[in-house]
């Protein structure tokens, strides 16, 4: 989840990008563990 956050933070990547970079099947299943995680989703921590 720490590397999660610093691509979100570089802002160069989409949470589509990102879950693939980080190994998720999709999108949905990198924002759920992102947001059970930080409590927040990945759309709103930038």
């Amino acid at each position: 989840m720490n590397r999660a956050r610093e691509l979100l933070y570089s802002n160069r990547y989409s949470i589509k990008q990102i879950a693939d970079m980080l190994g998720y099947p999709d999108p949905y299943s990198f924002s759920k563990a992102f947001k059970k995680y930080y409590k927040m989703p990945p759309s709103q921590f930038v």
